[in-house]
C-alpha cells in the first residue's frame, strides 16, 4: 500500500466538522488493517461519529506503543481555492486538498505503514502497536479522543504514544528539512512582585510604574 494514494482517497471523503461524518472514511480504512490481520473495532459515541481503534498483538507482552490521528478537518470554502478543496488531485508534485496537511497526511502514512508491516509477517516482539484514528479533533474530541480515554481506557491504554505535530517542511539554506516534536508545552508556575506607586489609567505617568 502506498500512502500517496491512499491520502488522495483520504481528501475525497468530506468530513468537515462540523458535522464530521466521519463513518465513511473510517470504514474505508478498516478494510485493508483487517485484511492484514490488524483486529479493528469501531468505538462511537453516536453511531454516525465512530473512532477506529487497532491493534496488532505482540509475541509477548509488554508497553504498547500508539499512533493516533483523526479524519475530521476544518470547513473549506471552494471559492477560495484554486482546486476542488476535495478533489485530492496531483499537480506539481503537490496532493491538493482539505486535510492534506491537518491531518489526512499523517493518517494516510501510518495507516499504510500498519498494513505494509502486518502484510510482511512482522508482529511486536513485546507489547502491542496500537492505531488510533478518532473522530472530533477539530471541535473538542467529545466524539473523539476524550470520549475514548474517559469511556473506553482499556482499548487505547497504551506506555508511548506518537501524536499529531511537528513534520512541517521547512526551506532551509536551500535544503528541504522536517521538523521533528519530541515534547509538548506544559505548565510553569510563578509569582512576580512588582513595588511601585499606583496611578490612574488615564494619566499613568503620575505613578511610578515597576515594569515600564
Amino acid at each position: 500500500m502506498k500512502s500517496p494514494e491512499l491520502l488522495q482517497q483520504l481528501i475525497r471523503f468530506n468530513t468537515v466538522n462540523p458535522p464530521g461524518n466521519e463513518g465513511p472514511a473510517l470504514e474505508f480504512l478498516r478494510g485493508p488493517l483487517e485484511a492484514a490481520g490488524w483486529e479493528c473495532k469501531f468505538l462511537s459515541k453516536v453511531p454516525e461519529r465512530p473512532n477506529l481503534v487497532a491493534r496488532l498483538k505482540g509475541a509477548e507482552p509488554g508497553p504498547n506503543l500508539a499512533l493516533i490521528s483523526h479524519v475530521d478537518t476544518v470547513p473549506a470554502d471552494p471559492e477560495e481555492w484554486s482546486r476542488d478543496p476535495w478533489s485530492g488531485d496531483l499537480h506539481d508534485g503537490y496532493i491538493w486538498g482539505r486535510g492534506a496537511l491537518d491531518m489526512k497526511d499523517q493518517v494516510a502514512a501510518e495507516v499504510a505503514a500498519c498494513v505494509n508491516l502486518a502484510e510482511s509477517g512482522w508482529r511486536p516482539a513485546r507489547g502491542d502497536l496500537i492505531l488510533v484514528v478518532a473522530a472530533d479533533e477539530e471541535t473538542g474530541a467529545h466524539f473523539g479522543a476524550k470520549w475514548l480515554c474517559e469511556e473506553c481506557p482499556e482499548e487505547v491504554r497504551c506506555d508511548w504514544v506518537l501524536n499529531e505535530g511537528a513534520g512541517e517542511l521547512l526551506d532551509f539554506d536551500g535544503r528541504k528539512l522536517f521538523t521533528l516534536s519530541v515534547g509538548e508545552k506544559g505548565t510553569f508556575r510563578f509569582t512576580v512582585v512588582a513595588e511601585g506607586e499606583a496611578g490612574h489609567g488615564s494619566i499613568p505617568r503620575v505613578g511610578d510604574n515597576a515594569l515600564l
